[in-house]
């Protein structure tokens, strides 16, 4: 069963794409067809899809949504420590509950519920946070290869991000350089 609708999935999917490559000769299943609506649910009952990449609503861009989010997210940023034994992002005191992976998720999912355009104008701010923190400390004392806290966690974050959206790092590198993603993996 899980063969048979992973192959109907992947026919679905390369349908579609050939659609969009040309609407004139490959036409999109018409809105009374309801294979698309079934398939989903099969998928859905099976385990087959992803929760993390659906689009639950749709909606257009909202203004400074990817500030807000921006804002949030450097807020709780600080909270957070990498633990080398879990190999985690974790909270800094043990009493607090949360997690790096399930907040990571979060703005994940939310930014999906949105244009792609948010997503591009988060990971700008974000990279913008990133040099911005590195530029302040090279001028501050140049001979210190260690990067702050606030770089090592951001990084961390957008680690994640790259990993939970499915994203390849080269997106990011226009807003982070490679030199500054090479650089972290070392340390």
């Amino acid at each position: 069963m899980y063969c048979a609708l992973d192959a109907a999935n992947q026919a679905v999917l390369k349908d579609i794409q050939q659609h969009y490559l040309n609407p004139e000769t490959n036409p999109y299943p018409a809105e009374d067809n309801p294979l698309l609506s079934e398939l989903s649910q099969y998928l859905e009952d099976s385990g087959i899809s992803d929760p993390t990449g659906k689009i639950y609503i749709a909606i257009a861009p909202v203004d400074n949504l990817a500030a807000y989010l921006f804002i949030f997210v450097i807020s709780q940023i600080p909270k957070f420590t990498y633990s080398e034994q879990l190999s985690i992002l974790m909270h800094k005191k043990d009493k607090k509950a949360y997690d790096g992976a399930p907040f990571v998720v979060g703005i994940v999912t939310l930014l999906k519920q949105f244009h792609s355009s948010t997503t591009t104008k988060f990971l700008a701010y974000l990279g913008q946070y990133i040099r911005g923190f590195v530029n302040y400390g090279i001028q501050r004392d140049p001979k210190i290869l260690e990067q702050p806290e606030e770089v090592v966690t951001s990084m961390l974050f957008l680690e994640y991000f790259l990993k939970y959206a499915n994203m390849d790092r080269k997106i990011v590198e226009s807003f982070v350089p490679a030199y500054i993603f090479d650089e972290f993996n070392h340390q």
